[in-house]
């Protein structure tokens, strides 16, 4: 009987052993996906910075900080988006926003139809 309970303590330390090993590696995983995230933005900024350069928007520092240097912002502004359709994308998980401006200029007539056209495509893609 001793020895069943010293085998079931071990496979209870076992147990313990592998959720704290699944615990770290969804820490792990969790680091490496925010710094992906933290990368994509950081690409979205340049992009959204060489678009409105594109359209002749320069970003001076004094408009930077007049609108927050909010990248989300400026790439909806730079690509004539709607206010309705920007408050969408901004309620969107972060790194849908991040693709979203990550691929870029909105081509075509409307811009506000082509970003609710790229969310539903890339959510598409995500799902």
């Amino acid at each position: 009987q001793q020895a069943m309970q010293m085998q079931q303590q071990h496979q209870h330390q076992h147990s313990q052993a592998q959720q704290l090993t699944a615990q770290q590696l969804q820490a792990h995983q969790l680091q490496q996906a925010q710094l992906m995230q933290a990368m994509q933005i950081q690409q979205a900024q340049q992009q959204a910075a060489a678009t409105a350069a594109m359209y002749g928007h320069t970003g001076s520092p004094a408009h930077q900080q007049q609108v927050g240097g909010d990248p989300l912002t400026e790439f909806c502004r730079a690509n004539g988006v709607e206010a309705s359709v920007e408050q969408v994308l901004r309620s969107a998980a972060p790194e849908l926003q991040a693709r979203v401006m990550q691929e870029g200029p909105l081509l075509g007539g409307n811009a506000s139809e082509a970003l609710i056209g790229r969310v539903k495509r890339l959510m598409g893609q995500a799902g």
